[in-house]
C-alpha cells in the first residue's frame, strides 16, 4: 500500500461522536473477543458510547483512542495513525505520552513496542468481576 492509498487522517470533531460511538462497539467486539469477558462487551452500546465520545470531543481533553479493525491491518493504517497523534501531540507542547494496554493484548503490544514503548507499571482494573491487567506504556520522548 503506497501512502497515497492511506485514508485521510484528521482530528475528529463533536459531529463525528456517533460513528465514532458505532466504530468503538464494534471495534472492541472485534479486538477484545477472548480478551474481555463477553459480559463486557455485550454491554457495550453505540449510543452509550456516541455520548462518551461527545463529551470527549467537547471537553479539552489529552484522551486518544486508536483501533484499527482487523480487515485494514497490515497495511500501514496503524502506523499513520499513531504518526499523526504524536505529531499532533508534539505541535500541542507534549515531549512524552504514555499510553494503557491490556497485558494479554500481544498484538497491541507488539505494535507500540516498535515505536519504542516500554512496559513501565502494571494495575488490575475489576469490572463486571473480571480483573483486568492493564500496563501503562511509554518511556520515550515523542518525535515524528
Amino acid at each position: 500500500m503506497s501512502d497515497r492509498d492511506i485514508p485521510q487522517i484528521r482530528i475528529a470533531t463533536p459531529d463525528d461522536s456517533h460513528d465514532l460511538g458505532a466504530m468503538h462497539v464494534a471495534s472492541w467486539r472485534e479486538t477484545y473477543t477472548g480478551l474481555l469477558p463477553d459480559k463486557i462487551l455485550s454491554a457495550l452500546s453505540v449510543e452509550a458510547r456516541t455520548a462518551a465520545w461527545d463529551k470527549i470531543m467537547r471537553e479539552s481533553t489529552t484522551e486518544r483512542s486508536t483501533v484499527v479493525y482487523g480487515e485494514f491491518q497490515k497495511r500501514k493504517i496503524g502506523t499513520h495513525l499513531f504518526r499523526a497523534m504524536t505529531s499532533d501531540l508534539i505541535s500541542r507542547g507534549f515531549n512524552a505520552a504514555a499510553l494503557w494496554v491490556l497485558r494479554d493484548n500481544l498484538k497491541a503490544r507488539r505494535f507500540y513496542e516498535h515505536f519504542g514503548a516500554k512496559v513501565i507499571a502494571e494495575r488490575e482494573d475489576v469490572r463486571d468481576g473480571a480483573v483486568l491487567v492493564e500496563l501503562p506504556t511509554g518511556g520515550r520522548r515523542l518525535r515524528n
